[in-house]
């Protein structure tokens, strides 16, 4: 394995024709896909192309339904908190809240939505999901028979996609939340204001795309966590090029840690606020979502879910450590920062949230 930094990452990120992630993440996961998605070739691309088009750029229809089910799974998994709640292992919880609205957004029922698709031709109004992505491939539905439909191949594609959204967002939303409550006397109140500010403005409804747009300071807190969370060993690519690949500096790899922007080590909130640099925007000292060609197409679905599951958090709870410190450092394995996993006390706002 090589490892690069600074520059020559960027230019990995760039020669998509001489560089693949596809490929090298393939590789790093060839036993466990072999296992798990038995049925389904291709997926990789098929599942990508889904992100964009329907999730991506269809968020402003599907952002209703997104927080309608992330307060339903934060009410199921968290509820009233009267009394002082103790939350064990809260990235597993974490991991149910953030899986409901994901689900949610690709899964529901094959056979009725055929029928009714033949059964009322051009009326039919389509469900704005990724479920009918697949139903509208004729490979995998050919003549809108339930008993004919390629059911192995729709679930190994909904499986993988729930399991990726479901691992690297709560993985996220988790650091968040962390990184929120062990900085809570400098943050806390002030993003609890924003949130606050933001819920009186759209008069406690639903937000908007533009309501969430509008969460500035929460947003660069999430990029400012994200940034610590994804090591660049994550990202990894394969050489595809035919030969050796030269990179412009001469193939060096650098130590200078300037790579992650001004003193890199130091957790700023609002850094990104004063660059006016949103989390879903790819840039060189931001490697959470990758770069160039392939970055991640469901960045700002991510970016969004997180943000508005801190919101309503703020919203609706206070929240401490149970009696332990969150360490100050990050601890690595290697490359990889350890994830913290300190049991949370969750307790309703004595605030009135207006």
């Amino acid at each position: 394995m090589t490892i690069v930094g600074k520059e020559t990452t960027h230019e990995v990120f760039r020669k998509d024709q001489d560089f693949s992630f596809r490929e090298g993440f393939s590789k790093k996961q060839q036993i466990l896909n072999h296992l798990i998605y038995r049925h389904a070739a291709n997926l990789s691309e098929t599942n990508e192309k889904i992100v964009k088009e329907f999730v991506s750029r269809k968020l402003t229809h599907l952002i209703s339904r997104l927080q309608k089910n992330i307060i339903k799974a934060i009410d199921l998994c968290i509820g009233e908190c009267v009394e002082p709640k103790v939350i064990h292992d809260p990235r597993n919880t974490l991991a149910d809240i953030i899986a409901i609205p994901a689900a949610n957004i690709v899964v529901a029922c094959i056979e009725k939505r055929l029928y009714d698709k033949k059964r009322l031709g051009d009326a039919w109004v389509a469900p704005l999901d990724a479920l009918q992505c697949h139903l509208n491939d004729p490979a995998v539905t050919p003549d809108l028979d339930p008993n004919n439909v390629n059911y192995d191949y729709i679930v190994d594609s909904i499986c993988r996609m729930i399991f990726s959204a479901m691992v690297t967002t709560s993985n996220g939303a988790s650091s968040v939340l962390y990184d929120l409550v062990k900085r809570k006397q400098h943050f806390w109140q002030e993003l609890y204001q924003e949130a606050q500010e933001i819920n009186k403005q759209c008069n406690g409804n639903e937000l908007t795309i533009d309501d969430i747009a509008r969460m500035i300071k929460l947003d660069s807190f999430v990029k400012e966590s994200l940034r610590f969370l994804a090591p660049i060993v994550g990202i990894p690519h394969k050489c595809i090029s035919k030969s050796c690949y030269t990179f412009a500096n001469g193939y060096q790899i650098p130590s200078d840690e300037e790579l992650q922007g001004q003193n890199p080590t130091e957790f700023r909130a609002y850094r990104h606020l004063e660059r006016n640099s949103p989390a879903t925007k790819l840039e060189r000292n931001y490697l959470s979502f990758g770069g160039g060609k392939h970055a991640c197409p469901g960045r700002t679905f991510a970016v969004n879910q997180i943000k508005i599951y801190i919101h309503k958090i703020l919203l609706k709870y206070d929240v401490r450590t149970n009696n332990k410190e969150i360490e100050s450092k990050r601890r690595y394995f290697g490359p990889f920062s350890l994830l913290v996993n300190v049991d949370l006390v969750f307790e309703n706002r004595k605030e009135i949230v207006n």
